[in-house]
């Protein structure tokens, strides 16, 4: 969650993890893999992303962009709309 320090306001939130691998994560709880391997899958990208997902995802959300980053769902990132 990211807030204006001087109102308090929402801004925008995101995750719980990059958007392509939260599609990742869900198809493989979708498919009933073990959590043990579930686990290693993910360490295994975010070991070879080097955090470039995360820094993209949340550079567009800073940069006001509009951008929709991370999770899905009720996990997807929103930017609060402008007034």
């Amino acid at each position: 969650i990211a807030a204006d320090a001087a109102t308090g306001e929402v801004l925008f939130t995101w995750g719980p993890r990059p958007a392509s691998l939260q599609e990742s994560f869900q198809g493989m709880r979708g498919e009933g893999l073990p959590f043990e391997v579930i686990k290693e899958e993910l360490q295994r990208w975010y070991n070879q992303d080097k955090t470039v997902a995360v820094q993209h995802e949340l550079a567009a959300l800073v940069g006001g962009s509009g951008a929709q980053a991370g999770g899905t769902s009720s996990d997807q990132a929103t930017e609060k709309p402008k007034s």
